[in-house]
């Protein structure tokens, strides 16, 4: 299950089942996938005190030969609402256990 603040490593994890042909991917497109930037360096702007986080490195998964990935591909969309949080619903949970089902 993803969201979109998964970021980073959670990406990396993504693209790399994704690429090896490992599970399914349910829930909201998330916010990075093989390649990312972090190893960043917070600053603090001096005369609004706003803090930053600058990336210095990127980082990029290795593929299997021949495995090109254009993006993360969801097996099913489950796009958290305003409407689903207050009526207290976890709509990736929800997508999940209704591909359990029709997979029985």
């Amino acid at each position: 299950m993803t969201d979109g603040a998964c970021l980073s490593t959670t990406g990396h994890l993504i693209a790399h089942l994704q690429a090896q042909g490992i599970g399914v991917t349910i829930g909201e497109t998330p916010g990075s996938f093989a390649s990312c930037n972090d190893n960043s360096t917070r600053v603090a702007l001096p005369y609004s005190g706003l803090q930053a986080n600058i990336a210095r490195s990127t980082f990029t998964i290795a593929l299997p030969e021949g495995v090109e990935l254009e993006g993360p591909v969801l097996a099913r969309k489950a796009p958290v609402t305003i409407e689903s949080l207050l009526k207290g619903k976890d709509a990736g949970l929800e997508a999940c256990f209704q591909l359990i089902k029709e997979q029985e």
